[in-house]
């Protein structure tokens, strides 16, 4: 049996719902952690303010017909 272990920003605790590029986003405190070599960096101080944009441009490429 795979166990599936969700990860928590460790600013506010909140799960991590969206992985965009090489960010694991919290959309409780609005910040990215970086993702280096497939680990997800999950230090405060590495962490960067959330870019909406480009959430906004990945949504919308992929909800595009194909």
């Amino acid at each position: 049996m795979v166990e599936v272990v969700k990860l928590a920003c460790p600013k506010c605790k909140n799960t991590f719902n969206t992985v965009l590029y090489n960010w694991l986003c919290c959309d409780k405190c609005e910040l990215q952690f970086p993702i280096k070599e497939n680990i997800p960096i999950l230090i405060i101080e590495n962490a960067e303010p959330l870019q909406y944009e480009d959430i906004t441009e990945s949504n919308l490429s992929r909800n595009q017909p194909t």
